[in-house]
């Protein structure tokens, strides 16, 4: 990636470019746009990502003040795919795969970002350098970091080409096998974890989540796909080692025919720790609580023919427990969308509505024009629910991004 282009500081839009704001929604930016992504709290700050309609990213960053963001700042990284969407935020630092290393971008309290530098002890080299076989290529990406021991611990999703294959056609229908390691030790060593996973020729492991209990206790979670439906894998790790104990599986949902239905379509995945450590995974039949166990449980149900009972947006710790997203139709004769700020304990238990908001479908631009609503996205931070929904404009002028903040 290039060098970053001057930080900007956005201030407040003129009131001639405000469209009527739905309640409890402000008016951040009036660009093309064709997404936002959340990345997360650091630096007592929230970042997000803002991809342009002509192909710019910006990582904008705010404070949160009250029930609003505060304080934007906007940092141009650039046009193409700079890989920020993919990057995994880790304490104040960002850390992206560029051409087989790690690189890190340090996010700072300014809400400026330093350049990019590489990654010191970077895991993706450890493993490629101790984890692949003679004559093979391998790569791997970090897609979730957790603190223990006073190190961190990264877990590393990846590909094996064998010695026959283009390294550049090297996916799983492509000759590519997939790959799943954590790193590092204690001793700074890389560990494969292959073996764990049910297909490693057309499946893989995706959304991997870490996780330390009050016990300081290490646990691991990964959605294992393999054809034609999913599952979710659950396992202890020695936190010095980094060896996995028994490994659970969940391979369906409460309320799903196994073999007609994939069990979680496309599933979103949380790990929620307190005394010990819980799965918390949504899909398109509800969000369910699963202790590694026996049967999940039901924190709510949803009805995906009908788009009632809310999806799951987004989880994290707040307030001494867990924080989750929910947003959908409250039932099917609602027309608007409602964005739900649920809380529990630690572990994902006890679920109750702490604070919602309505997202409008439209937006009126002039009596012949209206802003439709793209989608809605959140990210629970230690002020609260941070949420963004963008509308798409059906004439000429700018898309809105709208951001609204939830306490409870």
């Amino acid at each position: 990636m290039g060098a970053l282009f001057a930080v900007l500081v956005i201030a407040a839009l003129p009131s001639a470019t405000h469209a009527a704001t739905p309640r409890g929604w402000e008016q951040l930016l009036a660009v093309p746009a064709d997404g936002v992504f959340p990345v997360g709290w650091a630096s007592g700050r929230a970042w997000f990502l803002l991809e342009r309609s002509d192909d710019e990213q910006v990582l904008y960053s705010a404070r949160v003040a009250g029930g609003r963001l505060a304080s934007l700042v906007a940092n141009p990284m650039g046009k193409g795919d700079q890989g920020i969407a993919d990057a995994l935020l880790s304490g104040s630092t960002l850390v992206g795969v560029s051409q087989g290393t790690s690189r890190a971008l340090t996010l700072l309290p300014s809400g400026k970002v330093s350049g990019w530098a590489p990654m010191p002890g970077d895991p993706v080299v450890i493993a490629r350098g101790s984890l692949v076989p003679a004559g093979y290529a391998g790569d791997w990406t970090a897609k979730a970091a957790v603190t223990v021991g006073g190190r961190t611990v990264w877990a590393l999703p990846g590909r094996l080409c064998p010695p026959d294959s283009d390294p550049h056609h090297c996916t799983i229908n492509g000759g590519g096998y997939s790959s799943f390691a954590v790193c590092c030790t204690s001793d700074g060593q890389a560990v494969d974890l292959t073996s764990l996973l049910r297909n490693t020729v057309k499946g893989g492991t995706s959304q991997p989540g870490l996780g330390v209990d009050a016990h300081g206790r290490l646990w691991l979670t990964w959605v294992d796909n393999v054809p034609n439906e999913a599952g979710i894998d659950f396992v202890q790790l020695d936190a010095t080692t980094l060896q996995p104990g028994h490994v659970q599986f969940l391979g369906t949902l409460p309320g799903v025919v196994p073999g007609r239905i994939p069990p979680f379509l496309a599933p979103a995945l949380f790990l929620g720790c307190g005394d010990t450590c819980s799965v918390v995974v949504g899909s398109a039949f509800g969000v369910f609580r699963w202790p590694g166990a026996g049967p999940a449980a039901a924190l709510w149900r949803s009805d995906p023919l009908k788009g009632t009972g809310g999806q799951l947006l987004a989880a994290g710790p707040y307030g001494g427990g867990l924080a989750l997203a929910s947003y959908g139709r409250k039932n099917s004769a609602a027309a608007d969308l409602t964005l739900g700020l649920v809380r529990t304990d630690a572990e994902g238990r006890n679920p109750h509505t702490a604070a919602s908001v309505t997202a409008v479908l439209e937006i009126p631009r002039d009596p012949s024009h209206v802003a439709s609503l793209e989608g809605v996205t959140a990210m629970v931070t230690p002020a609260g629910l941070v949420a963004f929904a963008l509308y798409r404009s059906d004439d000429a002028r700018p898309d809105l991004v709208l951001a609204t903040v939830l306490h409870g």
